[in-house]
């Protein structure tokens, strides 16, 4: 009457890029006005750890079920790029004119859930009841700074316009209740309650700025069903 299942993954992936491009522009009668040589280098790495548990109790008395569902999961994901762009003149010779960027992107995303749900038929054999809830909570942690080399000083100087430094945190919660009558064959009842509340927080760092939000939302239902020889249903 007892069962327990438990999973376990783990991915993780390392890569590192190089590539160059070549560009040239020809004007109406195909003579070159303008070239450009673009290389771009991307290396980083990613990993995603998740684990999940579920559990399932039977009572001894059939239309008895205890049922809980539990998670984990993390990732790491970083992007590192650096860009460089020169222009030549049509004879190839250099124009003087070039760009050296780098961006540093690194992103933390956490997650947990858990639900239980409970579901019992009465002694009657004609009323069952369900009732359960269920919780779930996200992380997200962004870090992305844009530099460009200057080359007076051959140093790297952060853009704070296109950089961003920011934590994204929401959970919602979940409870439930309801019960179902059997009125007469083919002749059901249904009616209960949801209610969920949800919590926003988004942290804005690089502007020292905090939004947050939460709000709470009800749901009752009711549901008359009655079918014929499983033909027709309304």
């Amino acid at each position: 009457r007892n069962s327990l299942n438990m999973l376990l993954h783990f991915n993780q992936n390392v890569f590192d890029n190089y590539n160059e491009t070549g560009y040239i522009n020809l004007d109406d009668e195909q003579t070159v006005y303008r070239i450009s040589n673009r290389s771009t280098q991307t290396d980083g790495h990613s990993l995603n750890p998740s684990m999940n548990l579920t559990y399932t109790h039977r009572g001894k008395k059939p239309g008895e079920t205890l049922r809980i569902i539990a998670g984990a999961n993390f990732s790491e994901n970083e992007n590192n790029r650096l860009f460089y762009q020169e222009f030549l003149n049509p004879d190839e010779t250099p124009t003087g004119n070039d760009s050296t960027q780098r961006q540093e992107n690194l992103s933390k995303n956490t997650g947990v859930n858990v639900r239980v749900n409970y579901d019992k038929l009465l002694n009657n054999k004609t009323t069952s009841i369900s009732t359960g809830g269920w919780y779930t909570m996200t992380t997200s942690d962004v870090l992305l700074d844009f530099l460009l080399l200057v080359k007076t000083g051959n140093s790297f100087i952060k853009n704070n316009g296109l950089s961003n430094d920011f934590r994204f945190r929401q959970s919602v919660g979940n409870v439930r209740f309801s019960a179902r009558q059997i009125i007469s064959e083919g002749f059901t009842v249904t009616a209960g309650i949801n209610a969920e509340q949800t919590n926003i927080s988004f942290d804005l760092y690089s502007q020292a700025r905090q939004a947050d939000n939460r709000y709470v939302s009800w749901l009752p239902f009711a549901r008359i069903n009655r079918y014929w020889e499983e033909k027709l249903n309304l």
